[in-house]
């Protein structure tokens, strides 16, 4: 079956998915319209996407309306992801971001890369973690560090978590 013919398939199922009832009613057929596009646009350019069940497609596009994410590939916030034979719906970080912000759980999260060079130090203090980190790397300085500093809505303390070189690798496989 050609590419075309496959896609044809996979806009058939949009256009008849209580996915794009739902998105209509729930953020307009405008935004319905764009993410219906953008859904298309990603097949178009991956055949091993279109190799996926059609309905699955419909299911992911559900979610993605339920989350109010979107496919947009210059935000970033959430990918088509195949697995066994069924398009899934993935947030990346930044959409998981937005979700806990819309959530209120959360009222700031800060991540950021500790380099080859730079001055860093995690220490306890009163039985809290504390980060100290001065940027003093050169332009091509390898990362050996990153951290995330979460402050609850509900907490004043805030959450620190440091992952170094070998286990962002070993979360990178």
């Amino acid at each position: 079956m050609g590419a075309v013919s496959r896609l044809g398939q996979f806009d058939e199922a949009l256009s008849t998915s209580l996915a794009r009832t739902f998105a209509k009613q729930r953020r307009g057929d405008l935004v319905w319209r764009a993410e219906r596009m953008y859904a298309l646009e990603i097949l178009r350019k991956n055949n091993y996407l279109q190799t996926c069940d059609p309905v699955s497609l419909q299911m992911a596009m559900l979610d993605l309306a339920w989350s109010g994410l979107s496919l947009n590939p210059t935000l970033g916030l959430a990918y088509l992801i195949p697995y066994e034979g069924q398009l899934t719906l993935k947030p990346s970080y930044r959409g998981l971001e937005q979700l806990v912000y819309r959530a209120g759980t959360m009222r700031t999260i800060q991540t950021a890369l500790v380099h080859q060079g730079d001055f860093f130090r995690v220490e306890t203090v009163n039985n809290r973690r504390v980060i100290s980190h001065t940027e003093k790397h050169g332009p091509n300085a390898e990362v050996i560090a990153a951290y995330c500093i979460l402050h609850y809505a509900n907490s004043d303390v805030p959450y620190v978590e440091v992952m170094y070189r070998d286990e962002l690798d070993a979360v990178e496989q």
